[in-house]
């Protein structure tokens, strides 16, 4: 372990710095908590078991960010944005908040179906069926055709998930009732978080409104 998180550790739990730096030594060499308070005394300083145990915490969670201090540097320099002074804020933090903070600005998004889907320019549709209500749906998504979107069905399925993802915000789930009773069996899956969606809608007059269309949907 790096010596100034052992100086770390000693100043935080107000320890000797050369005790901590041998209870370091011991656990790494597999001893336990009780041994090292009871047959190690002479190097630690006659430590009990919570003043060990506490030593160890803090030298595991300085193992972790060392550790994600690695991941950190290799993402930022694989990324071609690793500076020399940036090297050196992450390489000098003690703290994991500080070290996520430096990191944030150069953390790769993560990509989710929605954002694959707004790639694939589908969000103005989401939003135009959501916005309108009275709106052929199949001849809307229909404009949306591209490349990328090959055809009616794999354009509204992935309106439905920008429409699960808040994009935009879900306060209108007639909208994607309409979509279920059209083509129920392609949206399947996003036809019964609809149904879970009635239960927890907060307007009484449409939960009733969406359970009549179900109800008369299975009677057909």
């Amino acid at each position: 372990m790096d010596y100034k998180y052992i100086q770390q550790i000693a100043a935080d739990l107000s320890l000797n710095v050369k005790n901590v730096d041998n209870v370091a030594q011991l656990h790494g060499e597999g001893a336990t908590i009780p041994f090292i308070s009871r047959y190690r005394k002479e190097a630690t300083g006659n430590m009990d078991e919570v003043q060990v145990a506490n030593v160890i915490d803090k030298i595991k969670y300085y193992d972790e960010l060392e550790k994600r201090k690695e991941t950190v540097l290799k993402t930022i320099e694989a990324a071609g944005k690793l500076t020399p002074e940036l090297k050196q804020r992450i390489e000098t933090t003690i703290s994991s908040t500080e070290l996520e903070d430096i990191y944030l600005p150069y953390k790769p998004k993560r990509k989710t179906r929605a954002t694959v889907a707004v790639e694939k320019g589908l969000e103005p549709l989401a939003k135009n069926i959501i916005e309108q209500k009275n709106i052929d749906i199949e001849a809307e998504a229909e404009k949306h055709l591209t490349e990328n979107v090959k055809d009616i069905n794999e354009a509204l399925q992935e309106h439905v998930i920008l429409w699960q993802n808040g994009l935009p915000k879900a306060n209108r789930p007639e909208l994607l009732s309409a979509l279920c009773l059209r083509r129920e069996q392609s949206f399947l899956p996003e036809c019964l978080l609809l149904k879970k969606k009635m239960l927890m809608h907060k307007n009484t007059a449409t939960i009733l409104t969406l359970k009549s269309r179900w109800l008369n949907r299975r009677r057909t």
